[in-house]
């Protein structure tokens, strides 16, 4: 009868295993949008010999995460250059559209204007209709260049409060990869993988990796 119940064991375990498998892969699909997943794979191991002779089946030694540490890296770095390069365009499109010129309006429009003004002045100096179309023409122009200082200086606020802003998100991130990392090492103290925690870990690196320089 033992032999027998050894046998029924050894199956029970392999259906048991194979169970564990079959969730894995379940878990695997049903998480393929999932942001930041990782795909698992179940890891098998010899059950310890009954008296250190009979086999006694199989178990699952742990699940881990199927991923390219170097990709991941590159994807951060990644990450860092995309978050550098958006953040400048938009700032940089709002510039453009301060000193955007067109056929009537601009600021080298106006300049020229204010000197073809200033050179009527100076071929005709006696006509009062020169000097003050020159003064009407000094004026817009100066109230071009007090325009686009204000709207330069609005785009110097809005970096700051973005950054402000920024610097929260990235404290916020900070404690929580350190809250992570906490989390895996208790989990990992078995000498098993925390995979899903890793999989969260990953996501808020490189969602850090979008704000801020980072090596890890």
């Amino acid at each position: 009868m033992g032999g027998i119940n050894n046998i029924f064991n050894i199956a029970r375990s392999g259906i048991q295993a194979s169970q564990q498998g079959l969730a894995t892969v379940s878990q695997n699909i049903a998480n393929i949008n999932t942001k930041g997943y990782s795909r698992k794979e179940v890891v098998l191991e010899a059950n310890r010999p009954v008296g250190g002779v009979i086999g006694s089946g199989v178990q699952v030694a742990y699940v881990r995460r199927t991923v390219d540490i170097f990709l991941e890296k590159q994807l951060a770095a990644g990450n860092e250059d995309l978050g550098f390069a958006a953040t400048r365009a938009s700032f940089l499109s709002q510039a453009e559209g301060i000193v955007t010129e067109t056929e009537n309006s601009g600021l080298s429009n106006g300049m020229t204007e204010f000197f073809n003004a200033l050179r009527d002045v100076a071929t005709n100096p006696e006509s009062p209709i020169q000097r003050t179309v020159l003064l009407t023409k000094a004026e817009s122009l100066s109230q071009v260049f007090v325009d686009q200082g204000r709207a330069f200086n609005q785009i110097r606020f809005d970096i700051n409060q973005e950054m402000n802003r920024q610097i929260q998100t990235i404290n916020g991130l900070a404690v929580r990869i350190a809250s992570l990392n906490d989390s895996i090492f208790k989990a990992e103290s078995s000498g098993r993988e925390a995979p899903d925690l890793r999989d969260q870990r990953g996501v808020a690196i490189n969602d850090l990796s979008e704000l801020v320089d980072i090596e890890y």
